[in-house]
């Protein structure tokens, strides 16, 4: 089962950030410097397992990363 997905610096886009609600074993996912945006938020809320995310130079908002931490308090946020 797929744990942990270094992303960082890849085109990925909230539209392909959608399929990995499929994969709920994710412990860390990193989408650094990638076009990510808030319309992702739901995606990782869902992930149960999903203990740190890193979001940093993103398009997440400062207000989508508080939306986030506090659905997901067990969730470390990397902003």
């Amino acid at each position: 089962a797929l744990r942990r997905l270094r992303l960082g610096t890849t085109s990925i886009t909230d539209a392909g950030l959608a399929s990995f609600r499929g994969h709920p074993g994710l412990t860390a996912l990193h989408l650094g410097e990638t076009q990510v945006g808030d319309a992702s938020l739901a995606v990782l809320e869902s992930l149960p397992r999903l203990g740190h995310v890193d979001l940093w130079n993103s398009n997440v908002t400062a207000t989508g990363v508080q939306r986030l931490r506090s659905a997901r308090p067990d969730c470390e946020v990397t902003f």
